[in-house]
């Protein structure tokens, strides 16, 4: 997928539907943020490819980051917590707000405590977009698959969906 503003000239994913808009209004105008991540989740399975999906909220004053959401709660529950500065992935997203990724298995494993929980879902390879509001970064969007499934052109995708779920994060 790429992002095609030239032929649809408002820069949306190409191929984005209206039933995935309409989904994802409804979504946001749900009480509960769990609607947003779920339907982020699908918009971006669809559109980038994940095997997991994961949400991470950023708590400044208490330097943690704590997980909204989970496609797989089984091995990363929307309850986990983790310090910030202790992987070196985050502590980047952090301090810099940009997307960080992290292409194939040495990368995952320099970059990332879990590592071996990473490589146990069949993962290789780490895609993590920021979630910003009017300058602030409030959390990271993180999307896990096989070693170089993630391009590019995936992480102005991803970064620009992502933005579409701030709600959730506040």
């Amino acid at each position: 997928m790429t992002v095609d503003g030239a032929a649809h000239g408002k820069g949306r994913p190409a191929g984005l539907s209206w039933a995935e808009l309409e989904a994802f209004a409804n979504a946001v105008a749900a009480p509960e943020p769990h609607a947003v991540l779920a339907c982020m989740d699908r918009l971006l399975g669809r559109h980038v490819g994940h095997k997991l999906f994961t949400a991470l909220q950023y708590r400044h004053a208490e330097g943690l980051a704590v997980r909204l959401y989970s496609s797989r709660p089984d091995v990363y529950p929307a309850s986990g917590a983790k310090r910030i500065g202790g992987a070196p992935a985050l502590t980047r997203m952090f301090e810099t707000g940009r997307a960080q990724l992290a292409p194939d298995a040495a990368a995952v494993r320099a970059d990332f405590l879990d590592a071996s929980s990473i490589f146990a879902l069949g993962c290789e390879s780490v895609l993590n977009v920021p979630v910003i509001h009017r300058d602030q970064l409030l959390g990271q969007i993180n999307l896990l698959h096989d070693a170089r499934h993630f391009q590019p052109h995936h992480i102005d995708v991803a970064s620009a969906l992502a933005q579409m779920a701030v709600v959730a994060f506040r």
